[in-house]
């Protein structure tokens, strides 16, 4: 249920400046959207992860963020 949404908003159908600014701004929460402007970077345009930083740090954060809330999820299963 949130893989579709999640792909209609990261870009890969429509181009997100075509989109509403307010599922623009929804779009940010997303890292899907991410992932596909690095996957389009590498292969399309060749260009080196330097220029990238930003959407891998951003990336980054939301894997953090989703291996503690999964961790302190599963600490309270054990419990």
């Amino acid at each position: 249920m949130t893989a579709l949404p999640a792909i209609f908003l990261s870009g890969f159908f429509f181009p997100l400046e075509a989109m509403p600014k307010a599922l623009q701004l929804i779009s940010y929460a997303l890292p899907t959207r991410y992932y596909l402007r690095i996957i389009r970077s590498l292969m399309l345009k060749g260009v080196g992860v330097v220029s990238l930083q930003e959407d891998i740090l951003a990336l980054l954060v939301f894997g953090m963020i989703f291996i503690t809330v999964a961790a302190l999820h599963f600490r309270k299963r054990l419990d």
